[in-house]
């Protein structure tokens, strides 16, 4: 299941996203972000990501943070994924779902070649 969140929430306090966002990583979900122009930016928020060819393959690649992300754009998303969906070998092997690439900064790319392990989007 996808959900598409803009926060906060219609007539949630934006405590209870925080607690949400919280409580979610604590189940060994990860927040990955995923920068974008303002325009591209409403197209995945309308109709998901689409995956593009970039340095791993093709996939939808992401960072393990908002700055990294802000390289790529202004409109930074945030995406929810299962850490046990995610290979940090950084190597891509038949059945990989994603792959994490950790560099000398410390800065980590992520790159999703199956979507559906994406939980939930915040923008």
């Amino acid at each position: 299941m996808i959900v598409v969140v803009k926060e906060p929430y219609k007539g949630a306090k934006i405590q209870e996203v925080q607690d949400d966002l919280s409580a979610l990583q604590q189940k060994c979900f990860n927040t990955w972000y995923h920068g974008t122009t303002p325009k591209r930016c409403e197209q995945i928020l309308s109709s998901f990501f689409k995956p593009q060819i970039g340095t791993y393959g093709k996939g939808v690649y992401f960072s393990s943070s908002k700055e990294g992300a802000r390289v790529f754009g202004d409109c930074i998303l945030a995406a929810i994924i299962d850490d046990k969906d995610i290979d940090y070998s950084g190597k891509r092997q038949k059945g990989t779902k994603a792959i994490a690439v950790t560099y000398p900064s410390g800065e980590t790319e992520l790159c999703v070649y199956d979507t559906k392990i994406i939980r939930e989007i915040r923008y």
